[in-house]
C-alpha cells in the first residue's frame, strides 16, 4: 500500500512539474532551447546531525548552457524562501540491502511543487535525511526533464551509492 502511495505521489508530483513547465514564463525559455540538454551530476558531498537526525548533502552541478528543468518546490514555497544555493527537490531514494536495490519511499506533499530549474552551468545543494532501517548502500536521484520533450518525461540522475560507514565521519551541526 505504501509503495501504491510512492507511486502515485510521484506520479502526480510529475504531472505537476509538467504542466507547470508548459507555462507561458518557462515555455519560451523551454522553446528557445528544444536541444537535447546534458544530464546534471548529482554527487554526495557529506553529512551533519542534529537533534538525532541526520541530513546527507547532495550537490548538483548542470552542465547545459541553458537552464535545466527538475521537479522539485519552488523558493516561494517556503516562508523566507530557500537559502541562496540551494533547491528543494522532489528526489528520490533507492536502497540497497543483500545486493537488490529497492526504492525508498519518501512521501512529499504536491502544495508548492512549481516550474523549477537549475541555472545555466551552475552548482546548488540540497539536503535528505538519512533513511531508517538497515541497508547496506543508498543512492539518492534528482527527477529533470530535456527541454526537447517539453519536460513531458522526467528522467532521474542518480548519485553514486552511499554506505552506512560514509556517514559515520558526520559532522554534529551546532544547535542555536
Amino acid at each position: 500500500m505504501s509503495r501504491l502511495i510512492a507511486v502515485l505521489l510521484a506520479a502526480c508530483a510529475m504531472n505537476l512539474a509538467a504542466q507547470n513547465m508548459a507555462s507561458e514564463a518557462q515555455g519560451e525559455e523551454l522553446a528557445a532551447s528544444a536541444t537535447k540538454l546534458r544530464p546534471p551530476a548529482v554527487k554526495f558531498t557529506g553529512a551533519t546531525s542534529t537533534h538525532g537526525h541526520t541530513l546527507m548533502t547532495f550537490e548538483v552541478a548542470n552542465p547545459n548552457d541553458v537552464p535545466l528543468p527538475y521537479v522539485g518546490y519552488t523558493s516561494e514555497s517556503f516562508e523566507g524562501g530557500l537559502p541562496a544555493g540551494t533547491i528543494s527537490p522532489l528526489y528520490r531514494i533507492e536502497l540497497q540491502k543483500d545486493g537488490a536495490w529497492k526504492a525508498h519511499s519518501v512521501g512529499f506533499c504536491g502544495t508548492g511543487v512549481g516550474p523549477v530549474t537549475l541555472p545555466a552551468r551552475s552548482k546548488v545543494t540540497f539536503g535528505v535525511l538519512r533513511p531508517g532501517g538497515e541497508w547496506d548502500a543508498a543512492k539518492v536521484g534528482l527527477v529533470w526533464s530535456d527541454a526537447a520533450t517539453d519536460g513531458k518525461e522526467g528522467a532521474v540522475t542518480w548519485s553514486s551509492p552511499i554506505t552506512p560507514q560514509d556517514l559515520a565521519g558526520e559532522k554534529p551541526q551546532p544547535t542555536k
